[in-house]
């Protein structure tokens, strides 16, 4: 089975027109393993289905069962999708999933100066105290990084790495207190 489809922005990047993700049988097997949620709508008329770890998986049938099958083709091909991006893809519900090392491996995260730390910091427009906040660290933490005075540890690192590709995960955290 194979299907041209535009994926959705939030999970994947969006796919190119020419680019075509296989729905294989094994896909359609792990999306058997899921557990489904099946209710009709009213408003639609019809059975409405969707898989419970990936709420943005859904389909429609004129059955449940129907609503069923159809749901797990779209679950198949999100899976086909994810995969193909190489992204994230979670675990059925109740089914425990252990990662090894040997399945997934990471690079260290990148060396930081101090003049990283404080264009990092600028870029944001966070005094040091509200940037120290923000990762869990002390106010003079910061200072010493942004003076060479002291390194940045591996976690801090991962951490400001997730940071400077995705600043918009700071503002979720943050409280606004105006």
């Amino acid at each position: 089975m194979s299907n041209s489809h535009r994926a959705d922005p939030a999970t994947v990047e969006p796919l190119a027109s020419d680019v075509n993700v296989d729905v294989t049988e094994a896909d359609i097997a792990d999306a058997q393993r899921y557990a489904y949620e099946i209710w009709w709508s009213d408003e639609d008329s019809a059975y409405l289905g969707r898989a419970e770890e990936m709420p943005g998986t859904m389909s429609h049938g004129d059955t449940p069962e129907e609503a069923l099958s159809m749901t797990i083709e779209a679950q198949a091909l999100a899976l086909a999708t994810m995969r193909h991006w190489n992204r994230y893809v979670p675990p059925p519900r109740g089914k425990v999933s252990v990662v090894t090392i040997r399945e997934l491996g990471f690079d260290q995260p990148p060396t930081l100066t101090a003049d990283d730390v404080r264009a990092m910091r600028e870029r944001l427009g966070y005094s040091q105290t509200v940037f120290a906040t923000a990762l869990g660290v002390d106010a003079g933490t910061v200072r010493s990084w942004e003076q060479g005075t002291r390194n940045v540890s591996g976690a801090a690192r991962r951490l400001i790495q997730a940071i400077d590709t995705r600043p918009h995960i700071l503002a979720e955290w943050a409280i606004e207190r105006r």
